[in-house]
């Protein structure tokens, strides 16, 4: 018998409904939404959320920063960088071990 080896879609979305399935997501598939690689580190919905995170630091004070849903917690860890108090969370639990691993800095 065949595997099917499923995609990480398969953990969010069937048949048109929420499966919601993250901490699967995270154990099964190395690299969901390709989180790690470069051009998504540089996605222009990325730029946007740090440019309007840091405009809200400069016109209003702002410094904190929650990151929903972090993932891997690449965005969290650019708004460190940045000198932004952020805290980044998840459904998942494997997603903020990695997260951790990945961004020992920053908080998760």
């Amino acid at each position: 018998m065949e595997t099917i080896k499923k995609r990480y879609q398969d953990y969010v979305i069937a048949d048109g409904k929420l499966v919601g399935d993250f901490e699967n997501l995270y154990k099964n598939i190395d690299d969901p939404w390709h989180q790690s690689e470069i051009d998504h580190k540089f996605d222009s919905r990325r730029q946007l959320a740090i440019n309007y995170t840091l405009r809200l630091n400069k016109e209003f004070g702002i410094k904190k920063v929650i990151e929903l849903g972090c993932g891997f917690g690449f965005m969290t860890e650019s708004l460190r960088k940045l000198g932004l108090n952020s805290i980044g969370t998840d459904i998942s639990e494997t997603a903020i071990k990695k997260a951790r691993e990945l961004h020992p800095e920053s908080k998760f």
